[in-house]
């Protein structure tokens, strides 16, 4: 209700991350991390992640869809929804934003369900799981590694470690990064038949950690 009363007895504004000379993104990290290009986003060219695009960038980061878990994703769009509705009719906070259709809501829920976070379900104690747990659950739910390959498992913890910092949270050590990465990229292999040797990746496969490549499909 506070919410509310703020966005409709504020004054004018005009849609954006910066509000009155404060950037809303940098009062709330913790709500807010950096965003994505279009470009990053998983299947960039589906119509829901041209929505995203067109209608959630008006007021904050283009948020991945790897952010939240299928089951977390109807509340927070339901949010959004009341607030996009509220500064639609009444400008106020976030300004003057264009509204999404019903059945353009749905192409976006659809498209966020489909590359949702995929929670963990699967735990076998081992220590470089147990620092997983520890370090990546902090900020979102732990991702199931299977969602990503080894491959793609450098670029997202480079990715996380950006927002990491951007979120003034303590920067974690080499010895740690090592440490997960290894776990997610051998995580990532097992399949029925059980675990395959982390020799499966390749060759200076984890190493790649140091490397730190720029960017990454969303997590």
């Amino acid at each position: 209700m506070l919410l509310l009363f703020t966005l409709l007895t504020a004054g004018q504004a005009v849609a954006g991350h910066d509000w009155g000379g404060m950037d809303l993104c940098t009062l709330y990290p913790e709500k807010m991390p950096p965003g994505m290009s279009i470009e990053q986003l998983p299947q960039s060219d589906h119509p829901g992640a041209l929505l995203m695009q067109r209608y959630c960038a008006q007021c904050h980061n283009l948020p991945g869809p790897g952010r939240h878990t299928a089951v977390e994703w109807p509340q927070v769009l339901e949010r959004m929804d009341t607030l996009m509705e509220v500064s639609s009719r009444f400008g106020a906070l976030l300004g003057r934003v264009e509204v999404p259709t019903q059945g353009e809501s749905l192409q976006i829920q659809a498209y966020l369900n489909t590359n949702a976070l995929q929670p963990m379900r699967h735990f076998s104690g081992g220590f470089r799981e147990k620092s997983y747990q520890q370090h990546c659950s902090g900020c979102h739910a732990l991702p199931d590694p299977a969602q990503h390959s080894a491959d793609e498992w450098p670029m997202v913890m480079a990715r996380m470690a950006r927002n990491r910092e951007v979120m003034k949270r303590a920067p974690l050590s080499p010895e740690t990064q090592l440490t997960i990465l290894a776990y997610l990229q051998q995580a990532s292999l097992w399949d029925l038949a059980g675990p395959r040797p982390l020799s499966a990746i390749g060759s200076g496969r984890a190493v790649a950690l140091a490397v730190w490549p720029a960017a990454g499909r969303s997590c």
